[in-house]
């Protein structure tokens, strides 16, 4: 005889849980229809609301200027260039400077190549994520 022998009448379903153990204490069945139904609606509102964050951002129009700022503020760590600290990175800022500007580069060279009228968007929802969620 196996110790399982008095539990063997346990019931499980994705819906509800019956069991011998639970209607000695009372508990004649636990529905989880309700629950499940109000989780999948939160979870279909979150989603919804992200891909609707997510598409309009991908339709917002960048500013002609946008990086102006940034390059300003390059030009004023000119007088630095020498600076480093090991706490920080173990780098001076001419590195970071020069690595900047490289990256800036190479992203302009990609769009003047790139051609806008190929791109096609599309809902990604594992971007989202990530992104979303860092």
């Amino acid at each position: 005889m196996s110790v399982f022998t008095n539990r063997i009448d346990i019931l499980i379903s994705p819906w509800s849980v019956s069991t011998q153990t639970m209607e000695d204490h009372g508990i004649s069945e636990v529905n989880f229809k309700p629950m499940i139904k109000r989780v999948l609606v939160v979870l279909l509102i979150i989603v919804a609301a992200l891909l609707l964050t997510d598409y309009s951002y991908m339709q917002k129009d960048m500013e002609p200027n946008f990086l102006a700022k940034e390059m300003t503020d390059l030009e004023n760590m000119l007088p630095y260039l020498e600076y480093q600290k090991d706490s920080i990175s173990k780098v001076s800022v001419a590195w970071h400077m020069d690595h900047s500007l490289k990256v800036i580069n190479r992203i302009t060279d990609s769009l003047r190549r790139s051609n806008s009228k190929d791109y096609h968007y599309f809902p990604n929802p594992l971007r989202m994520l990530v992104f979303t969620t860092g």
